[in-house]
């Protein structure tokens, strides 16, 4: 099973002072190992990295939603930095 996530803003700060946002989800359930990244400009970059990753593990499991060809050209260029 395979929590939502959350999304949520860091202690620490960019360079310029400016706020990081970051995400984090578990694995398996409540007893499982959490996944946590940070560093994000924003907390929409934060969201959409955070449901790219969801969904790579849904696919990864076997749960996957079947992806629209627009979803899977965002999802081919924000892995791509384009």
């Amino acid at each position: 099973m395979v929590q939502q996530g959350q999304v949520l803003q860091m202690k620490s700060t960019a360079a310029d002072g400016s706020a990081l946002w970051g995400y984090r989800y578990r694995v398996g359930g409540r007893d499982s190992r959490r996944v946590q990244r940070g560093g994000f400009r924003s907390e929409r970059d934060a969201t959409e990295a955070l449901e790219r990753a969801l969904e790579r593990l849904r696919r990864a499991n076997g749960t996957a939603s079947t992806l629209t060809l627009t979803q899977l050209v965002d999802e081919y260029l924000a892995q791509h930095d384009a």
